[in-house]
Formats: C-alpha cells, sequence, structure tokens
C-alpha cells in the first residue's frame, strides 16, 4: 500500500508480496435487525512482483456499504505502479489509478489519475541513522467529484434527525 503516497519505495523489494485484507462497517445506530443497510463490507488486495528490469505492483480496492449513517456509497478502484532502482541510493516510480464510485447515495463517477515518486536513501547523518528523503507528486488527473447527493458522514446525524422529526423538507 505505500505505492499510494510514494510510487518509488518499492524498488528495492526482492521477494514477490500478496496482501489482502477485509473489513466489515457495522452500523450499531439502527435498533432493527432486519435492516438491510446494517452491514458493509470493504476488501484491499495488492500484488508486488519484482523482476530484473523494475517492481510491478497491483492494488484493487473495493467499498460495499450503504449504511444511512456512513453513506459512502459502493466503489471500485484499482492501482498499478511500476519502481525502478537508479543507483544504490536512488530510485523512481509510478502509478496509475482507475475507479468507479456508485451506489443509492451518489452520483456514479470515476476518477483517473497519476503519480510519481522519486526516493533518496542518505545513509548516516552525524547522530541520525538511515536518513531517507522521498517526494512524490500525487492525484494528477480527475478525481471523484463533488456530488450534490454524496451526504458525507458529519451531515448524516442532521439528515436522520431530520427524518425522525418529520420534516423531510429540510432535506
Amino acid at each position: 500500500a505505500s505505492i499510494v503516497n510514494n510510487p518509488a519505495l518499492t524498488a528495492w523489494e526482492q521477494r514477490i508480496t500478496l496482501d489482502v485484507g477485509a473489513t466489515l462497517f457495522i452500523n450499531s445506530n439502527t435498533d432493527d435487525p432486519y435492516d438491510g443497510n446494517k452491514v458493509g463490507e470493504g476488501f484491499q488486495g495488492g500484488l508486488l512482483i519484482p523482476s530484473r528490469w523494475c517492481v510491478s505492483t497491483i492494488l484493487f480496492q473495493g467499498i460495499w456499504t450503504e449504511a444511512f449513517d456512513m453513506p459512502i456509497s459502493d466503489s471500485v478502484n484499482i492501482l498499478g505502479g511500476l519502481s525502478k532502482d537508479i543507483t544504490d541510493q536512488v530510485s523512481v516510480g509510478m502509478t496509475a489509478h482507475f475507479g468507479y464510485l456508485y451506489g443509492d447515495f451518489v452520483d456514479s463517477d470515476w476518477t483517473a489519475s497519476a503519480a510519481l515518486g522519486a526516493y533518496y536513501n542518505h545513509g548516516d547523518i552525524a547522530f541520525m541513522q538511515d536518513v531517507r528523503f522521498g517526494v512524490s507528486l500525487n492525484n494528477l488527473g480527475k478525481m471523484y467529484s463533488a456530488s450534490e447527493d454524496s451526504l458525507g458522514i458529519k451531515t448524516a446525524k442532521d439528515i436522520r434527525d431530520a427524518v425522525d422529526s418529520g420534516t423531510p423538507a429540510a432535506l
């Protein structure tokens, strides 16, 4: 997942790595056991493959939740990256990111962006050991656009209060 912050960080990896993780989003604000929006899920899987020429990475993320108190809707994102060590101390990298957002709480939207990164391992300086510097340019492209239908977590309470009070015109 480090390629999200700086695509050059994986350049010195020497082993194939597979990372998989999952998360359950549980809406504990409802007492209704039949509420279909009580549980959501998230998934992330990443694969890193070093070769003689470069280190290739791919990251897949998915979120599926329609919980009323967490209206982040559904999204599928894929991120691919390449990194290369230029010298024993310098590496560079780049990534491309594509994603699709959809669901009941937002308008459908898409994203496509790139990132560039560089990393320098200086070594020891006086009393500091293993000093490193990194720089990256992230989110170069189209991000998910703001949607009038995207409520956000902060405003969900206001909307729930308006629905509970019987004043849907406040929405």
